[in-house]
């Protein structure tokens, strides 16, 4: 299996526009909004190696916002449609399988 690669600009530009917008929050007190790329480039990697959230590399947010918005974007359907998105582009061979609820992450499978 190749190792992961973070997102292309192209890639980015095909998927960008299926994520929600963050509404900056309204005090101004606790940390900014972590880079949504940056996120989703987290997420991926813990989904297609299959590894736990805490052993995500240092180059990505923290491992608690990847995992608030992978839940968050599971629960509503865009990982989803993210995934359809990668699929349909002819680099990508990617599928996503279902959540598992004992570890909280789902498995992005090479096809």
């Amino acid at each position: 299996m190749k190792p992961y690669r973070d997102m292309s600009d192209e890639e980015w530009q095909m998927v960008a526009p299926l994520l929600p917008e963050l509404r900056p929050r309204s005090e101004l007190r606790g940390r900014p909004l972590a880079n949504t790329r940056a996120v989703l480039n987290g997420v991926l990697w813990v989904m297609y190696s299959g590894a736990s959230w805490s052993t995500l590399p240092r180059k990505y947010p923290s491992y608690q916002t990847c995992h608030r918005r992978f839940k968050s974007w599971h629960d509503s359907g865009v990982l989803a449609r993210v995934m359809l998105a990668k699929a349909h582009d002819p680099i990508s061979t990617l599928r996503l399988l279902p959540l598992n609820p004992a570890s909280g992450t789902a498995v992005v499978q090479r096809f």
